[in-house]
């Protein structure tokens, strides 16, 4: 079966791999044209979680853009993900994912915290049982 990750686990990938692109900007340098905007690899990001690369950009395109993207008071949109950018191609709104991945890594560890304590009760008391 194929594997599927979480849309967690995708972000942080892209985090963990664009990080130093992101600090790293100048502006007159060649490698992108805006700050926030950082151009990914599909390709890589999906080598690196085993998905697909038009899979890492749908999901990033027609699921994240739509539930992360927003818009400001004077109506004007800002997407979590551009197609293109200018020159630039599949560009990710950096301090946005950052952001995302901090709400789900907050999220995350509220659940994962107490069902690690809930086991840990349950297997002392199982044994408890037997002592």
């Amino acid at each position: 079966m194929a594997k599927n990750v979480t849309d967690r686990y995708l972000l942080l990938s892209i985090y963990n791999t664009y990080y130093d692109s992101f600090c790293s900007f100048r502006e007159g340098k060649k490698d992108r044209k805006h700050v926030n905007y950082v151009p990914i690899d599909c390709k890589l990001i999906g080598k690196k979680t085993g998905l697909h690369k038009d899979l890492v950009f749908g999901r990033l395109y027609y699921h994240l853009n739509r539930v992360h993207g927003y818009k400001k008071e004077d109506g004007s949109l800002v997407p979590f993900f551009y197609p293109k950018l200018g020159e630039d191609k599949h560009v990710i709104n950096f301090p946005l994912l950052a952001s995302i991945l901090a709400d789900m890594n907050s999220n995350y560890y509220k659940f994962v915290i107490p069902l690690a304590l809930s086991m840990t009760a349950l297997v002392i008391s199982a044994m408890s049982i037997f002592i």
